[in-house]
């Protein structure tokens, strides 16, 4: 029994002596891979602070000076897009014509009357007996539409006083109301108002004055910083300016004339002849306001016309087409699209709708629209000039004209974009689809203080430039805050802080290699991702030092022993 013992206590003994083994192992390994990453981590630094030195020592090793310059600088919003055409035109033919052949294709240059299709002869006169039909049918309609009759006067039906007469003498009355909404308005209650921005008291009396006029007033209601007075509506004119004074003479505030509570006096057909209704004046229920002539001539008689003058126009081309034997082209141009018809097709609509042939394009004119950031939108207007060049033609640079701004921007990944639209001529060798890159002019300004772009420094708060670079020390100095107008890639307009003469130190930034890229904002400075800046290499002071703020010569910190400030800090 003892035996058994003492072989299951050295068997235990041995189990936990293997287990501390295997446990010794695993600390080993795991300590080996840490020292493992924190080596490769450490070169990784090194081997990236390497490849920075390369990259920026050649544009911070020159410093240079310029001397601030008056001069003109302009500003272009620049973008890219693809050649299109301007403006397109249908070709088409009646319903029931029978296509017998298109002859042409997309990309074909037309010269007007070259043939596009041809038509069976016979669909045609089938199509012109039932053109004939619809002229016959709209004769009767349009017969019986003439006995039809409005009121040859408008009246009004309810008693106020004229504010405001639209109509006038040989006026159509429709239009009158396209225009204006209404033939007149009548004020109902003999009373007007204007709102001002004051705080007065309910009832309180007041002057109202307008046109030269003194009117007493009354407060209906104030409310926030509202206040409504009203006043009599015999005497002062609809929507004129009025000025509100207190009993001394004070002006309260001043605002335009409305109606307390209007009317409008409408109508819909016939021709005013006669205006018996004069602004000012008091009518009364039942009274007339204007007379009417043409009032045989409805709304339905127009639409009927109209109809009439569409259906001969589509006799008139059942005419050509019969007299021809097919389609041609109506202007000069390409041919944009042709419709998947095949010979023999037999194209019919019970509503008349006509059937398209092929598209054309005027062969003049190519338009390319470019996208704008909303920084630069606001400062592009209509008939703007631009420059665009084609790459796949050459070099050479095209004029063109901004004629269309979108006013809808597009927002993707936090940046709002705006379309605009340029037109130019067509060079021979321009084709629609073609890459364009388009340069507009969005701003110019002459006389004014420039330095180069470079030697420009910006905060999110600030801009600011140095007046002085000591040699020895490889310090720059004399930072001046300034206020930055218009740039472009080369200068940048000095609003406030510059004269011309003044020199400024800088160093060329240079353009980031394909091995290491860095947004240029972080170039430009910043608090959180410059190179050294709190969060770049080797603490918060650059490259090497502790103490900067950022930027890509290594913030105030510098190279160790410099406190060299940094380029963009």
């Amino acid at each position: 029994m003892e035996n058994a013992n003492e072989r299951d206590d050295i068997l235990f003994e041995q189990l936990k002596k293997a287990k501390r083994r295997k446990r010794r192992r695993i600390i080993i390994t795991v300590v080996v891979l840490l020292l493992v990453l924190l080596a490769g981590g450490a070169a990784a630094v090194f081997y990236l602070r390497a490849r920075v030195n390369s990259q920026f020592s050649a544009s911070t090793a020159e410093v240079k000076s310029f001397q601030a310059i008056t001069g003109q600088i302009s500003a272009n919003a620049s973008g890219s897009g693809s050649l299109s055409y301007t403006d397109f035109e249908e070709v088409g033919i009646p319903s029931g014509v029978t296509v017998d052949e298109i002859l042409v294709s997309a990309g074909d240059t037309l010269t007007a009357g070259d043939v596009i299709a041809r038509v069976d002869t016979n669909s045609v006169m089938s199509a012109l007996a039932d053109v004939q039909t619809q002229l016959e049918e709209l004769d009767d309609q349009i017969s019986e539409a003439k006995k039809d009759s409005v009121n040859s006067y408008i009246s009004t039906s309810v008693s106020g006083r004229v504010k405001r007469v639209y109509a006038q003498a040989g006026d159509r009355v429709m239009d009158v109301m396209m225009e204006h909404g209404a033939l007149a308005i009548l004020s109902l209650d003999g009373l007007m108002t204007v709102t001002i921005e004051a705080d007065l008291e309910d009832n309180q009396s007041v002057t109202v004055q307008s046109g030269g006029v003194s009117y007493p007033g009354t407060v209906e209601s104030s409310i926030s910083g509202k206040t409504v007075v009203n006043l009599t509506d015999n005497g002062p004119e609809y929507e004129a300016e009025a000025t509100v004074l207190d009993e001394s003479g004070k002006v309260l505030g001043t605002g335009t004339l409305k109606i307390r509570n209007p009317l409008a006096i409408t109508g819909y057909a016939g021709t005013i002849s006669w205006v018996s209704a004069r602004e000012n004046s008091q009518v009364y229920s039942g009274g007339y306001l204007f007379s009417l002539t043409d009032t045989h001539y409805t709304v339905n008689y127009d639409t009927l016309l109209r109809s009439r003058s569409q259906t001969e126009q589509t006799m008139a081309t059942l005419l050509q087409l019969l007299q021809d034997g097919c389609a041609t082209a109506p202007i000069d141009g390409i041919v944009t699209q042709v419709s998947g018809l095949t010979s023999d097709t037999m194209v019919y609509s019970d509503d008349g709708t006509e059937l398209i042939l092929a598209t054309m394009a005027p062969d003049k004119q190519l338009t390319v629209s470019v996208a704008v950031d909303e920084t630069d939108i606001l400062s592009l207007e209509l008939g703007q000039s631009a420059q665009i060049t084609v790459s796949s033609i050459g070099d050479q640079v095209y004029s063109g004209t901004v004629t269309e701004i979108s006013k809808i921007g597009t927002t993707m990944s936090g940046v709002t974009q705006y379309t605009a639209v340029v037109t130019l001529d067509r060079d021979p060798q321009m084709l629609s689809g073609m890459t364009a890159s388009v340069d507009i002019q969005k701003q110019s300004v002459e006389g004014v203080v420039l330095i180069p772009t470079d030697a420009l420094h910006q905060t999110r708060d600030s801009a600011y430039v140095y007046t002085s670079y000591d040699e020895q020390t490889k310090e720059y100095g004399g930072m001046v805050e300034v206020v930055a107008g218009t740039s472009n890639s080369s200068y940048v307009e000095i609003m406030s802080g510059l004269n011309p003469g003044d020199t400024v130190y800088y160093t060329e930034k240079a353009s980031s290699g394909n091995s290491f890229m860095m947004p240029m904002g972080n170039m430009m400075g910043g608090s959180s991702s410059g190179f050294g800046g709190s969060g770049g290499f080797s603490g918060s002071g650059g490259f090497s030092g502790s103490t900067g703020s950022g930027g890509n010569r290594g913030g105030s910190g510098g190279f160790p022993g410099s406190n060299r400030p940094g380029m963009g800090g």
